[in-house]
């Protein structure tokens, strides 16, 4: 009882162990994809967040050049331009009232105001002229472009403005300098109009680093100058963390416009942006610890009951007698062991049942005696084959083989020899293969080849033997011919008049949309043309198929003058080509059966008998000598390798879980399998859903098309 405690205490070890092993790399791979989601939601964000400040900088832009294009045309002012600046002043008053905004003209020499829409026509004027104007009044007359003042406060209204200015010029040569203050409470609802989304700021930040706007408490913070790191003028286009006013940490992205030099800038608080790589290695990590304990603990538990199951089954003790029976009498296929005489020793069920006999019939007497009498002369070597082998080898793969019952009635078989090198003498196990199955399949597969080659020759016939009739149409006389040939396919008499109006009445209605469609392509520019379509004979109704053909006449500037045609009957033809793809049809039918008898053949039975064979090895290992063992460990060895082959044979044919799986798992696990193979990274994607829902033939197509073209990709890759 002790010795059972401690194999059983040291099952659930091992058990947990394994667990341990096959869970961790799995659990580091989705840690590492887990931080890969997080770095592209992280990566997303801050996508959206730089083309947000992009777009808002695009609104920006639009305001100064509205303001711009208002300028402009108020310095080409035939008033400006004549110094009548009493009427310039009425119609700046007028455009500045309609805009909700302030227009003002600046002689820079004198550095005093001539016109201000905010104080009435001769009212005085007020004095000097702030700093700020006359920088950029300064910018303009030199440059001759546009400027955009910074952020300052305007004296007539005490609150944060902004100018934006031209040069202007009159008759005698005198230059102004002609520009409209802005408040920036014009830039507010911009911001608020870009949707940034909760959490966020937005900012429009001028050339000393002041506010000219922001989302948030806008009235606050505009005219200010920018806190906290980066100081200024450190702003550039980019990601900056720094902190707000209040303490909060925050990721900043900036965008600087090209046509004002200001800063557009949207913040995220540094948490929000941080929470996705925060969430995947704390969730993913509790997540993955509590998987990993429960499972250690599951296989703890269930290791002792594993570890009783599997002492049950034989590993840990020898199989009987009666277990070994009840294995070798299982065998799908006929299993028949002989001696170096050929005589039989041992044959299970199956065998029995297919040759007719009872066991005690077979055993002892010579293998011949289930050779077809006809057939011995043929094989006077069969004895020294069985005798000879001294490894696993197929018989009947080049040649055909035949079994006779005990009725003496043959049937096809194949043969496979495994010798067995025992202290006790050599043996060889055969298994016999009945091949009745694959053999009617493969005189179905012929007889559908045979019959396509058929439906190819009658097609070529109808082919060549088919008639044509001739039409041109004279686009100039407006005049249509139609030759006898053509008539007769049309059915029509020779009373009818040959005209557009007539042969359309002969088209299937379902096809005459479409023909005339045609028609009015090939007039438009088209010179050669080719359709079927279908005509309803007058003569006797019958509905026959048309191949149309022909080419445009055009002369020397381009312009069509004649068609010229030919008509052809391919209803013959078009029934050849469908009884053609109906026998490829078929063909194809015959040839996934066939594959699919033989995948189930080399999987359910010639794998079972193989694993039937491994266990009476493991049987007969205990009663040979030590040197014997070896020997059948290794042999062993050789059917593990021979099952894995046929496994992969099998797998190739065709997997038998295509109609259980549905054909995109079927197909996943291929692409899997196959760049396992190969060591060739694969990605399969299947956005499809319904795949299942169609035909068999279709599916078949449809994985036998992936499946070559895997194939040729590692043929080639690897040349």
């Amino acid at each position: 009882m002790a010795v059972l405690r401690r194999r059983q205490h040291s099952a659930r070890v091992i058990l947990a162990l394994i667990v341990v092993v096959i869970l961790t790399p799995a659990l580091l791979i989705g840690g590492w994809f887990a931080q890969l989601w997080a770095a592209s939601e992280r990566a997303q964000i801050e996508r959206e967040l730089v083309q947000k400040s992009g777009e808002i900088a695009s609104d920006v832009d639009r305001e100064i050049i509205a303001a711009m294009n208002l300028l402009t045309a108020l310095a080409t002012s035939n008033w400006l331009r004549t110094r009548d600046f009493e009427k310039f002043h009425g119609q700046a008053t007028e455009v500045a009232r309609k805009l909700n905004t302030r227009i003002f003209l600046v002689d820079p020499r004198l550095e005093r105001q001539v016109v201000n829409t905010f104080v009435p026509w001769g009212a005085p004027l007020p004095q000097g002229i702030r700093p700020e104007v006359l920088e950029v009044s300064r910018q303009a007359l030199s440059s001759g472009k546009l400027v955009v003042s910074n952020v300052f406060v305007a004296p007539l209204i005490g609150r944060p403005a902004i100018t934006v200015g031209v040069r202007a010029e009159d008759d005698a040569g005198a230059f102004y300098y002609l520009f409209v203050g802005i408040t920036t409470d014009r830039f507010a609802p911009v911001l608020h109009e870009a949707a940034i989304g909760p959490d966020r700021l937005a900012a429009i930040v001028d050339r000393n680093n002041v506010f000219v706007s922001r989302s948030q408490n806008h009235a606050e913070f505009t005219g200010t100058r920018v806190r906290g790191e980066p100081a200024p003028p450190a702003l550039q286009d980019g990601v900056v963390k720094t902190t707000n006013r209040d303490g909060t940490p925050f990721y900043w992205f900036f965008r600087r416009t090209e046509l004002t030099g200001w800063v557009i800038g949207i913040g995220i608080p540094a948490h929000v942006l941080d929470a996705p790589g925060r969430l995947a290695t704390i969730d993913y990590g509790t997540a993955s610890g509590v998987l990993l304990l429960v499972a250690v603990g599951l296989s703890y538990g269930f290791g002792a009951r594993l570890w009783r199951s599997f002492g049950m089954l034989g590993i840990d003790r020898q199989p009987t007698r009666a277990e070994f029976r009840i294995l070798f009498d299982s065998s799908p296929n006929g299993v028949v062991l002989v001696d170096q005489a050929s005589m039989i020793l041992l044959v299970n069920a199956r065998m029995a049942q297919e040759f007719g006999y009872t066991r005690s019939e077979l055993i002892g007497k010579p293998v011949e005696m289930l050779v077809p009498e006809r057939l011995r002369d043929n094989y006077p070597g069969l004895r020294k084959v069985f005798a000879a082998a001294t490894a696993a080898m197929p018989m009947g793969a080049d040649r055909d083989l035949y079994g006779q019952r005990k009725d003496g009635s043959e049937f096809p078989i194949e043969i496979g020899l495994n010798p067995i090198n025992t202290d006790h003498g050599n043996f060889v196990m055969a298994t016999v293969v009945d091949i009745s199955a694959r053999k009617q399949a493969a005189d179905r597969l012929s007889a559908a080849a045979s019959a396509l080659r058929t439906s190819e020759h009658q097609l070529h016939l109808a082919i060549e033997s088919a008639g044509l009739g001739a039409w041109t149409w004279d686009f100039v006389q407006n005049e249509l011919w139609w030759s006898e040939d053509m008539r007769k396919i049309l059915g029509v008499p020779n009373t009818m008049a040959a005209s557009l109006e007539n042969h359309l009445d002969r088209i299937h209605p379902s096809d005459r949309h479409r023909v005339e469609q045609n028609t009015i392509r090939f007039l438009a520019g088209q010179r050669q043309f080719e359709h079927d379509y279908r005509i309803v004979r007058l003569s006797d109704g019958a509905v026959r198929w048309i191949n149309s053909k022909g080419r445009v006449d055009c002369d020397d500037s381009d312009k069509p003058q004649r068609m010229h045609g030919i008509l052809q009957d391919i209803t013959d033809r078009r029934e050849a080509e469908l009884a053609h793809h109906d026998l490829r049809r078929r063909l194809m039918q015959a040839q996934e059966s066939e594959r699919l008898r033989l995948a189930h053949e080399l999987h359910d039975q010639t794998g079972q008998s193989i694993a039937a064979i491994m266990l009476e090895l493991k049987e007969m290992e205990s009663s040979v000598s030590e040197k014997g063992r070896g020997r059948l460990q290794l042999l062993r060895k050789q059917f593990e390798e021979m099952a894995k082959a046929l496994h992969h044979i099998a797998w190739e044919l065709r997997p038998a879980s295509i109609d259980e799986l549905g054909l995109e798992s079927v197909l996943s696990n291929y692409v899997t399998e196959w760049s396992r193979q190969f060591g060739i990274e694969t990605d399969f994607h299947c956005d499809s859903r319904r795949l299942d829902e169609l035909s068999d033939e279709i599916r078949t197509v449809i994985y036998r098309i992936i499946q070559e073209a895997l194939t040729n990709i590692a043929k080639h890759a690897t040349e």
